[in-house]
């Protein structure tokens, strides 16, 4: 039974609905190999009691989301706002996160008998698809976590916010076991969730394995902008402010399809067959070394007052380049139509790069205080918009850079961390007042697509979870943690991405620890032939320090 109805920000609103599924990979210490069926029971036992804990103080984090248009009647009268196309969240004192155990059907014979209390229900380990490569945690392990396991719709969920649907949940926790360790598999909806409110539950819920107080952060599911103290703003409609918002187009026909899924038009010929697979790695960059060149850089522009490159933008700027090279060498040695009729659609298309950017950040709210600071306080939420940068459709740019120029990159990085310092009060408001008068909030696409080869889109995990501390039973205690708490708590191995499939082109760099020399993990993905030309591009390989397949 549902207690109460929250309404949430416009901002959670426009959120891709989807789960993102995060794993976090922790080792079985040797007492505890000895008996893996008891340590995964003892492990289930405790998370349970850390996750009642947490949700004491956090109600929300078990909560339910809910789509306006399958409230009831009365339902829809008790929240402030209603719209068909809103996701609202439901709390009860009866909810829980849900636990669940897995493992490979290899090690059915260790945890078989294991189970997850969730209330009073008892859920009994499940058997899984899973790489027969790495059931053994020590092989993961030793092969650096590589990207491949983890796509794997075992690991995904099929739960949707749509129509005619129940609620879903806020987040699951599952516990996936191999022989020697385990991982978490964190199904986050990103409707509630963006990465700095995901860094934080991974906070929360880890003080709670701790025994530790749990840390005090915002808590409303709310947030509005002040966009009517811009007057032009206030009378405009919102077909008026859609032109102002490049990172924002309607789906043909005003379709239900979105909120902020991309909008890719039908191209003929373009339909790739079975065969055609796109591949997923990491590479690996020193962070150290991208900031010495990004410095390097800043003192090529011919203009010494435009915006400096970044380590992050200077990367983002080499993956651009050195992708789209990689792209047009692999139509090269094609003879696949499919490849030939994206290259042909594009040709004329200008080359476009996006980026998420958290505009509750600290830099932000500092130099626009009194217009976020107030309004950011308490909220707990989605707080990303979107930098978009284009480049002339005949500029070599790209292509210099992929060649080895430095000006080149010093003027696309530069161009890059222009776009990211435009994300103003004047863009944000815009933004809200675009959310809060569209129609239905569902109509709303990103005007890119991956199947374009001078497209590319760049997110950074980096920030996101790597250096929290666990308790965990069976789980050996770090040497490397912070003097608090030294060889009490753990870290954990790796954290990896999970997904039902290999996405559209693309970079994401994952989860990094700032207490070890720092390296930026950056999983790329591409089509299968362009992969093979950029690990092949000597260029690009001086940047690299490796590579986990």
């Amino acid at each position: 039974m549902t207690d109460k109805i929250h309404n949430l920000s416009t901002w959670d609103n426009v959120a891709p609905r989807t789960y993102t599924g995060r794993v976090i990979c922790f080792p079985f210490d040797d007492e505890a190999r000895k008996n893996q069926s008891e340590s995964a029971q003892a492990l289930l036992n405790s998370l349970r009691n850390s996750l009642d804990v947490l949700v004491k103080q956090r109600p929300d984090f078990a909560g339910k989301l809910h789509l306006g248009a399958n409230l009831t009647p009365v339902e829809k009268q008790s929240v402030a706002k209603y719209k068909d196309g809103y996701v609202y969240l439901l709390t009860s004192s009866n909810y829980r996160i849900y636990l669940r155990p897995k493992y490979p059907k290899e090690l059915e014979s260790l945890y078989r008998k294991v189970t997850a209390r969730n209330g009073t229900e008892d859920v009994k380990a499940k058997g899984i698809n899973f790489d027969k490569n790495f059931i053994d945690y020590d092989t993961l392990k030793r092969s650096k976590f590589p990207v491949k396991p983890f796509i794997n719709e075992d690991l995904t969920t099929d739960l949707m916010l749509e129509e005619g649907k129940a609620p879903i949940p806020v987040v699951e926790v599952e516990v996936i076991f191999l022989n020697g360790g385990f991982f978490f598999n964190l199904l986050i909806h990103h409707t509630y969730f963006d990465g700095k409110a995901y860094h934080k539950f991974l906070e929360w819920f880890a003080a709670c394995t701790r025994g530790q107080k749990v840390p005090q952060f915002p808590t409303s599911p709310m947030i509005k902008l002040p966009y009517e103290q811009d007057r032009s703003l206030a009378g405009k409609n919102f077909e008026d402010i859609l032109p102002l918002c490049s990172d924002f187009q309607t789906w043909p026909n005003n379709a239900l399809k979105g909120p902020t899924q991309p909008i890719q038009p039908y191209i003929p010929n373009s339909e790739r067959p079975k065969s055609f697979k796109n591949d997923s790695k990491i590479f690996i960059f020193n962070f150290s070394k991208l900031k010495t060149l990004s410095v390097e850089l800043a003192q090529l522009l011919p203009d010494k007052s435009t915006a400096k490159p970044s380590a992050y933008t200077t990367l983002c700027a080499l993956l651009w380049a050195h992708t789209l090279v990689a792209r047009e060498s692999f139509l090269r040695k094609t003879s696949e139509q499919s490849e030939a009729a994206l290259h042909t659609h594009f040709l004329s298309h200008p080359p476009f790069f996006s980026t998420p950017v958290d505009w509750s950040s600290t830099k932000l709210l500092q130099t626009y205080p009194s217009s976020l600071a107030p309004f950011t306080e308490s909220y707990f939420g989605n707080t990303v918009t979107w930098a978009i940068t284009t480049l002339p459709p005949s500029t070599c740019l790209l292509h210099d850079i992929a060649s080895g120029s430095k000006p080149s990159l010093a003027l696309v990085a530069s161009s890059i961390s222009h776009s990211i310092s435009q994300i103003s009060p004047f863009h944000l408001f815009n933004r809200e007042a675009l959310f809060a008068k569209a129609p239905d909030m569902r109509m709303l696409g990103l005007p890119w697509d991956s199947r374009m080869p001078a497209e590319w889109g760049m997110n950074s995990w980096a920030d996101f979870g790597a250096d929290i501390h666990w308790s965990l039973p069976g789980v050996a205690r770090s040497p490397d943690t912070s003097t608090e708490g030294k060889g009490t708590w753990t870290l954990a191995d790796a954290q990896r991405r999970v997904q039902k499939e290999v996405g559209g082109s693309g970079g994401l760099i994952l989860p990094a620890k700032r207490a070890r020399p720092r390296e930026w993990e950056c999983q790329v993905s591409l089509p299968e032939g362009a992969m093979r030309a950029l690990e092949g591009d000597e260029v690009f390989g001086r940047y690299v320090e490796g590579v986990i397949g």
